[in-house]
């Protein structure tokens, strides 16, 4: 009877890892894309700064994402071992950033950080080989 139960678990789990990681990636684009967007706050009341911030919707999105992925995280940390979580997290982050902001913010990415992505993303296969 927990053979079945305990696949599900783990089975929301890995969707709810991979759910945050998606969130904790698009939440970095967004925030820089709306670091982008914000012009000088010098001079500005403080409850202008504010308004200004909150007029800004890659920045509130993002930090909206942010927060959802602590909460999905945590869902999935119930049942995935942290020493497995964390890498897959960090690891496909920084790739999933990346590629994003080659193809979206036109950041340009060489060999070497090419190279390093295709070992980080061998390792996330590795780590993950040991979810179970």
């Amino acid at each position: 009877m927990a053979g079945p139960f305990a696949r599900i678990i783990m089975s929301l789990s890995i969707v709810f890892l991979i759910t945050a990681l998606v969130f904790n990636a698009t939440a970095n684009i967004l925030l820089k894309v709306g670091a982008g967007r914000v012009s000088s706050l010098e001079g500005l009341s403080l409850l202008d700064k504010g308004l200004a911030l909150l007029s800004n919707l890659p920045l509130v999105l993002g930090l909206i994402l942010f927060a959802s992925n602590v909460a999905f995280y945590f869902l999935a940390l119930r049942a995935i071992r942290i020493s497995v979580a964390y890498p897959i997290m960090t690891g496909g982050g920084l790739a999933i950033i990346t590629i994003a902001s080659y193809f979206f913010l036109r950041e340009q990415i060489d060999m070497l950080q090419t190279a390093g992505i295709v070992l980080i993303a061998a390792g996330i296969v590795m780590v993950a080989s040991r979810m179970g």
